[in-house]
């Protein structure tokens, strides 16, 4: 939250801002991460990439943050052919990883799989994206909730070992840990 409202106070560039929203819209911190959404909008109404990808996918996460699953993957529906794009002013697939969040929620592990495998089957896209390591998890998490517990255990070894050298206070780690432990 500091990090992102600092940003924000420097400089109000579309895509600055509606990376501040995301990560304020992840934070917790909605009404803020709206009211970003609702300036960026306001000032580029006529970027697509911008409004249809970047913005959908703040919009669709203050969904998810607030529990209204089917609501977010409306919002992503314009948003499927840009997700491609790739660079600073892209969609980085960001819109897959929200959209996985969502059918997470709404416990349709098939379809979040689905979703987050877009990122990892598009490494040039998604590798310098933070959710790029992320959708791992959510693959995994895919495959508990549809009852592969096999799977699921082994993706979880999987991941784990690839964040074995990851600061032990991480809050996702700690989570992903504790989710292992209860698939054992």
């Amino acid at each position: 939250r500091k990090d992102a409202t600092e940003a924000v106070a420097k400089q109000q560039g579309r895509f600055m801002m509606a990376n501040a929203a995301t990560a304020l819209a992840l934070a917790g911190d909605l009404a803020r991460a709206q009211e970003l959404c609702d300036q960026d909008a306001k000032a580029f109404p006529q970027d697509t990439i911008l409004n249809e990808a970047r913005l959908a996918s703040v919009r669709a996460l203050i969904e998810v943050q607030r529990g209204n699953s089917d609501a977010a993957i409306k919002l992503l529906a314009g948003a499927t052919p840009y997700e491609l794009g790739a660079g600073p002013n892209a969609a980085n697939l960001i819109p897959a990883y929200v959209r996985g969040l969502a059918y997470l929620r709404a416990k349709q592990g098939q379809e979040a799989v689905r979703e987050f495998q877009k990122l990892l089957d598009n490494p040039g896209v998604a590798i310098g994206n933070t959710f790029y390591a992320l959708a791992r998890l959510g693959v995994v998490r895919g495959y508990a909730l549809g009852g592969d517990k096999d799977k699921a255990r082994q993706a979880y070894q999987n991941v784990l070992a690839l964040w074995k050298d990851a600061d032990p206070g991480v809050p996702v780690l700690k989570e992903a840990q504790a989710e292992y432990a209860k698939l054992k």
